[in-house]
């Protein structure tokens, strides 16, 4: 069945010993460590790329003003852009629904599918609910690694 990520009341850093008192299922768990890095890796998609480090470094630069908080969710906010844009190119589809886009990544790649939810939770969580994680730096750069790792496996089409 369909785990609902959105969910989950934990964030998961992956240093953190995991409680055996209550399992959860979380957004981001690394299963490798290194960054891949696709070399032929589209335009659009290294835009929004672009866009998330450029926001996060201003994050990084402002923390303490009023626009911090917004530099940090649109930093996500265009990691998770470039992976819609990355599976549109896979399926060759032109639709921005997240829905359709997961339905029909299901169907042609049911582990890619899974990573892409997991994406639309973290989205949900921190972009549109303003959920920020206790330690946003590390955060958001293990999730840049796992987006990236993401998208080499989708243009590569693994």
């Amino acid at each position: 069945s369909l785990i609902d990520i959105m969910d989950v009341t934990g964030w998961y850093i992956p240093e953190t010993p995991i409680s055996t008192e209550r399992e959860e299922i979380l957004p981001i768990m690394l299963e490798r460590e290194e960054l891949v890095h696709h070399p032929s890796i589209p335009a659009e998609i290294m835009g929004f790329i672009k866009k998330a480090d450029e926001d996060f470094e201003k994050w990084k630069s402002e923390r303490e003003s009023n626009m911090a908080h917004i530099y940090l969710r649109n930093a996500f906010e265009n990691l998770f852009n470039a992976t819609i844009v990355a599976v549109k190119l896979y399926l060759g589809r032109e639709t921005t629904r997240w829905g359709e886009l997961k339905k029909l990544l299901e169907s042609r790649n049911p582990e890619l599918a899974k990573e892409f939810r997991r994406f639309i939770g973290v989205h949900v969580k921190i972009y549109r609910r303003g959920n920020i994680p206790p330690n946003p730096e590390n955060y958001y750069l293990r999730y840049k690694r796992r987006v990236m790792n993401f998208i080499d496996s989708v243009l590569s089409g693994k």
